[in-house]
């Protein structure tokens, strides 16, 4: 609005064409059903990764991984090397190593103090969270689980 003297004079507004105004509004429905879906996807990922068990790292990609983020907890997993586990009776502590599944002679050591599971045993794949130290090729392990083999064979 503009005032000369005492008269106002007022800009003419301009009028937005139907045609603008319906493109407008279907561009604002497919940024919101393209965020709607985006959602739904991440979240289908999620379950879909949760639902196919833990995630845990092999011994090569735990090497590549630790010297970036040192003195982090890790969870790695690998088959038990046969004839590599040692009890502690005293300490309540099994030492054992673990193997790369795909190249078996690369192998780390392993420590763990706690409730063994039943079902551990050599050349069961394990998965293991704890502090890898790379240097001594040593983890330090907190939390010990075996994975569940994919047929039941009676023992």
């Amino acid at each position: 609005m503009i005032v000369m003297g005492r008269q106002e004079v007022v800009a003419p507004r301009v009028a937005k064409t139907a045609r603008s105004s319906r493109s407008s509004r279907r561009t604002k429905v497919w940024v919101a059903a393209i965020i709607v879906a985006l959602a739904l996807g991440y979240l289908g990922y999620s379950a879909f990764r949760t639902m196919t068990g833990l995630y845990y790292m092999t011994i090569t990609e735990l090497e590549v991984y630790v010297p970036k983020v040192p003195n982090e907890m890790v969870r790695v997993g690998g088959p038990v090397v046969p004839g590599s586990i040692q009890y502690n009776s005293r300490e309540g502590r099994i030492s054992f190593k673990i193997a790369e599944e795909k190249a078996p002679g690369k192998t780390i050591a392993v420590s763990y103090k706690g409730e063994v599971p039943d079902t551990f045993r050599p050349g069961l794949t394990v998965i293991l969270v704890g502090t890898y130290s790379p240097e001594q090729r040593f983890l330090d392990s907190v939390v010990l689980l075996t994975k569940c083999p994919h047929s039941y064979i009676p023992g």
